[in-house]
């Protein structure tokens, strides 16, 4: 969904359940260079809309970074939809024919209480061999949660450029760094866990659950009676989570049936993948987000699910030019996968 004419300085606002992350990043040649970023941590566990307005405030306050008007935000939750949809070849117009005449298949709204959109990924006669079929990203949200997210970031004097569906972000930033073979990228947010499955250059695969780093905390602060903010101490404490020892037993405890939980949402995906495509079986997974900071969360995926898993590096192919703590962006950089996909929207070809 586009609003708006667009400057040199793009901008990709992730507005999450937990943080607020931006990143402002400027082609110049072909070439895409980040220029600044910024996190912003909300100081309660549920906020208000003003309260996220000043949090997006702070985190460009802080980050140095204009409000320009070219900026896209990012949407996700259970009230989203993205749909992969193969059709036969046809024209454009009895495309969006199909399309419109299908919805009620694909999003479980009266089609006046959505906003959909749709891309054309590919033709997919490279992709599906001499099939010649096309392959859509139909996506869609509730009205209502649109307009909120629009109304947050005006009270933010934020005026977005446009939206894009969280899934289709990842998409963007994964899809230009890795070869053709099938990929997972999986992103473990505050409160949804994203996966997505890309297989020569084309996503071909997404699913959202509703269970992430939030369950985490509460599965500790439940278990161990322990507050909440000492229950996010504990996440991040190197090893305490992944590791099974005398000290950590009662920890890892607490967590293993959120763990299982999302590890059997990522191997349930891969499955249902693997027995409908004819793209080959999955050789990686990526993991970004909030919760892919857990020290050595990418050893037990890798171990629990039998395929290589690694942290996701969203920079890859960025040139960094900005001058902010390049230690801390190194180590955070997971976070900002979606902000950089959300960006990569704007100037990559396809949209239809």
């Amino acid at each position: 969904m586009k609003f708006g004419l667009f400057s040199k300085l793009y901008t990709g606002l992730d507005i999450g359940s937990h943080a607020v992350k931006v990143v402002l990043i400027e082609k110049r040649k072909k070439v895409n260079h980040l220029i600044g970023w910024g996190i912003s941590d909300y100081d309660k566990e549920t906020p208000t809309d003003d309260e996220i307005a000043m949090s997006i405030q702070k985190v460009y306050q802080d980050s140095d970074i204009p409000l320009n008007r070219c900026v896209w935000l990012g949407i996700s939750g259970y009230s989203t939809k993205v749909r992969i949809v193969k059709f036969p070849k046809m024209s454009h117009d009895e495309l969006k024919s199909t399309i419109e005449w299908h919805l009620a298949e694909y999003f479980p709204y009266p089609k006046d209480e959505i906003y959909y959109d749709w891309t054309i990924l590919n033709t997919s006669q490279e992709a599906q061999g001499s099939q010649k079929e096309t392959l859509v990203a139909v996506v869609g949200s509730k009205r209502d949660l649109v307009d909120r997210l629009i109304d947050i970031s005006n009270k933010a004097r934020i005026y977005p450029a446009g939206i894009n569906m969280i899934p289709m972000a990842l998409y963007n930033t994964v899809k230009s760094i890795i070869g053709r073979e099938a990929v997972a990228l999986v992103d473990i947010g505050a409160k949804i866990t994203t996966v997505i499955i890309v297989a020569r250059q084309i996503v071909c695969f997404s699913r959202q659950t509703e269970i992430g780093g939030d369950s985490l905390t509460s599965a500790l602060v439940n278990e161990l009676r322990v507050e909440r903010n000492d229950a996010e101490n504990l996440k991040k404490e190197e090893s305490k989570l992944i590791n099974v020892d005398t000290d950590n037993l009662r920890v890892f405890k607490a967590c293993q049936s959120i763990f299982t939980e999302i590890l059997t949402e990522i191997r349930k995906s891969i499955a249902f993948f693997e027995s409908e495509s004819s793209y080959g079986r999955v050789v990686k997974i990526l993991l970004c987000g909030g919760s892919s900071l857990i020290t050595n969360i990418d050893k037990l995926v890798s171990k629990s699910l039998k395929i290589p898993a690694e942290i996701f590096d969203p920079l890859k192919g960025i040139e960094v030019s900005c001058t902010k703590d390049g230690e801390e962006l190194e180590k955070i950089a997971p976070q900002l996968a979606t902000g950089i996909g959300l960006v990569e929207e704007i100037w990559k070809e396809g949209r239809q």
